[in-house]
């Protein structure tokens, strides 16, 4: 909430959606990669929860893509998201109204923009990164997680 709450202070007033989902994916980007194997966090699979990942200042794909979903829940209420999970590998998906070029997925029906939450390469939303892109097409174990929304209020 607190992050949620700085990213929302931190854009002008009025921003849309996308801008929101933007500013939270490139806080999210800039977050050092590291699979959390080290001993320096007890974790379980290489995960931590999204609080411990702030406060250790690093992450991998499926730590990132949680907290993001986390953050965008506050963010961008009302909107459906889900952890898109492939071969050592997560990105995330939220359904807010593509654009030209974005790479997107569809599940039960509902489409879904691509958000690339690992780095260190900086992708815009709907923008994922080559690899990402080839496993999604070649259907190789993609398992996608809806997380249910925030309620608006």
């Amino acid at each position: 909430a607190p992050l949620a709450d700085a990213i929302r202070r931190a854009l002008p007033a009025g921003a849309d959606e996308r801008a929101r989902t933007a500013l939270a994916l490139a806080v999210f980007q800039q977050i050092p990669y590291d699979t959390l194997r080290s001993g320096d966090v007890s974790i379980a699979d290489g995960f931590v929860p999204p609080p411990t990942l702030i406060e250790l200042d690093k992450g991998d794909c499926d730590t990132k893509a949680t907290a993001l979903a986390a953050v965008l829940r506050r963010l961008v209420p009302g909107r459906r998201l889900a952890v898109v999970l492939m071969p050592d590998h997560a990105i995330l998906g939220i359904d807010l109204p593509p654009q030209s070029g974005d790479d997107r997925l569809t599940h039960d029906g509902r489409g879904l923009v691509l958000l690339e939450a690992a780095g260190p390469g900086r992708f815009p939303v709907g923008r994922v990164a080559d690899a990402t892109r080839d496993a999604l097409r070649a259907g190789r174990s993609v398992e996608v997680l809806p997380i249910a929304p925030a309620p608006t209020s």
